[in-house]
């Protein structure tokens, strides 16, 4: 409701900056609970086995929305009526959405069989190791991911100097991301922390890769992997979490998983502007990659090895 009543505003040409502000700040707040909650309401609707099915899935309509189907439907309706025309929507989708979730999702949402949660996620973290070693690979994955994100417009405007291969680049990107979002629960046969440490690694090799690229199709080809490797690792890193704890632990958890996972864009990017900035892209992408690989113990220490495979 909150977003069609912005869109409301944004039509009628009346939105000033404190609103937009205020709207911003209002939506981070409540994007951070909704996160959490919608996997936690999807991975409740199906047995514990299943639970990487689920986070896949999950995983694959988040890639076909933001990858592929969203972009173009805000391009097309800003374009063909305007910006505000694009919010309105986003909110009226949000509305049906809510709908959706009140007459499809259970009356138990969670993880949580009784009447209240009795302890919170720094509880869980202190009394489950492996949940806080996974919330340290979480926010390092994305916190060293945001180098890349600054240095890449800087590496590939030295490869070719105009914004269509940044264009390229980040298409190669989405289309590996949504492939790979797609292909993530052909992965259940295999260990989930071995599939963890091979994407960390993966990564960090696509980020290394990016340093030799001689050309943007070359660029454009890394990128494409990159998205492939990149797209299953929430899947992944979500179901060995929820593996290791109880069912009333999950809710309190992973709201702190989430927003702790959200905080480390705005810090990393901040980070990454005097890293590029010093370094240079080259030098950046490097620390990076260093970075990402220096997760792999804290993803294979004291994992279970259990196999994300339903049971016959």
């Amino acid at each position: 409701m909150r977003w069609s009543w912005f869109g409301v505003l944004a039509v009628a040409d009346s939105v000033t900056l404190v609103t937009l502000a205020g709207g911003l700040l209002a939506g981070s707040v409540f994007r951070i609970v909704a996160m959490s909650a919608r996997r936690l309401v999807f991975t409740a609707m199906v047995e514990p086995e299943a639970r990487f099915t689920a986070n896949a899935l999950l995983g694959t309509s988040t890639s076909l929305a933001l990858y592929a189907v969203g972009p173009v439907l805000g391009g097309v309706l800003s374009t063909a009526a305007s910006p505000g025309t694009a919010v309105l929507v986003n909110g009226l989708s949000l509305v049906v959405l809510a709908v959706a979730v009140a007459f499809a999702a259970p009356a138990k949402a969670g993880a949580v069989s009784g009447a209240s949660v009795s302890v919170s996620g720094f509880q869980v973290l202190r009394r489950i190791p492996v949940a806080a070693r996974l919330l340290v690979v979480v926010f390092g994955f994305n916190l060293f991911y945001m180098p890349v994100e600054v240095a890449l417009p800087l590496l590939v405007r030295g490869l070719d100097g105009s914004g269509v291969a940044l264009g390229l680049v980040w298409s190669g990107f989405g289309v590996g991301a949504l492939l790979g979002a797609v292909l993530a629960n052909r992965l259940q046969r295999f260990s989930g922390q071995k599939i963890l440490v091979a994407i960390i690694g993966g990564w960090a090799a696509t980020v290394l890769l990016l340093l030799a690229a001689p050309s943007t199709p070359f660029a454009v080809a890394v990128f494409f992997v990159g998205g492939l490797v990149y797209a299953p690792f929430t899947p992944v890193v979500h179901t060995l979490v929820q593996s290791a704890l109880e069912p009333a632990e999950q809710q309190p958890l992973i709201t702190l998983w989430t927003a702790g996972s959200v905080l480390a864009a705005p810090i990393g990017l901040a980070l990454a502007g005097p890293l590029v900035h010093g370094m240079g892209p080259e030098g950046a992408l490097l620390v990076s990659a260093l970075l990402t690989v220096a997760l792999v113990p804290f993803a294979g220490a004291g994992l279970r090895t259990t196999r994300f495979r339903a049971k016959a």
